[in-house]
């Protein structure tokens, strides 16, 4: 059974340790340039959103947990005036992906929102994000927008 439930401060840098590579993969892979540079720019982002890392005032950062275990992270920041969430990051650990767990997370999390009288889920898909694609469409999320970019 998926639950989602605060990241701890305690598990704040297992978060980092995944998300600073994968995000650093996802701009070398959309918009060229160097690793390392990719590097440097994912962790920088990551301490402009997560100042105070999993404490940090409206952003949620949820782990992704099945029978006791973490398996993924969500992390997303809500909008009282439009009603929406807007996902920022959601990741299920390679060794749980292709087994459900991200579908039942979604389930979960937009169970908890509805609750909450929040009404739209928002995100951004990489472009080359094929596996994203595929399950955002599945759960009924659809294009509202293409971002593009040019290497000068």
């Amino acid at each position: 059974m998926i639950t989602l439930r605060p990241i701890t401060a305690d598990e704040f840098p297992a978060f980092a340790a995944y998300f600073v590579p994968d995000y650093a993969a996802e701009i070398v892979a959309n918009y060229g340039g160097t690793l390392a540079d990719a590097l440097s720019q994912a962790a920088q982002d990551m301490n402009d959103d997560l100042p105070k890392g999993a404490d940090t005032p409206g952003e949620i950062l949820m782990c992704i947990v099945n029978t006791g275990a973490v398996i993924g992270y969500l992390f997303y920041t809500l909008n009282s005036a439009t009603k929406s969430a807007f996902i920022k990051d959601f990741h299920v650990l390679p060794p749980h992906q292709g087994k459900g767990h991200g579908t039942a997370a979604l389930a979960c999390l937009q169970d908890q929102l509805k609750s909450q009288g929040i009404t739209q889920i928002r995100l951004r898909v990489a472009a080359k994000n094929a596996a994203a694609h595929r399950l955002y469409t599945k759960l009924g999320f659809f294009p509202t927008g293409i971002n593009m970019a040019k290497t000068l």
